[in-house]
C-alpha cells in the first residue's frame, strides 16, 4: 500500500508534510529530511491509533513534490 505524502516549503522557509487520505496528519519541521522523518512518525502514530500492524518504508524524490510510503498494512488480529 503506497500513501502519498505532499511535502512544500512553507514562506517562514519551514516544511510541512501532509497527508490528504489521513485526515489530520500533518507536520511542520525545520528542514526537509526532518519533515520526512516526522511524517513517517506521523504516519505510523496515525495507522497506530486505528490498530493496523503496519511496515512504512519511505520511497521519496526530491525534484518531485510528492513522496510515497510504502506501506503493508494488516489488520491485527485480537
Amino acid at each position: 500500500m503506497k500513501i502519498p505524502v505532499r511535502i512544500s516549503q512553507t514562506k517562514d522557509n519551514k516544511y510541512r508534510a501532509a497527508c490528504q487520505s489521513l485526515p489530520g496528519c500533518v507536520i511542520t519541521a525545520e528542514s526537509y529530511e526532518d519533515a520526512e522523518a516526522q511524517v513517517q512518525q506521523a504516519v505510523e502514530g496515525y495507522l497506530a491509533s486505528l490498530n493496523v500492524v503496519h511496515t512504512v518504508k519511505l520511497e521519496t524524490d526530491r525534484n518531485s513534490k510528492l513522496s510515497e510510503f510504502d506501506i503493508p498494512v494488516s489488520r491485527e488480529e485480537t
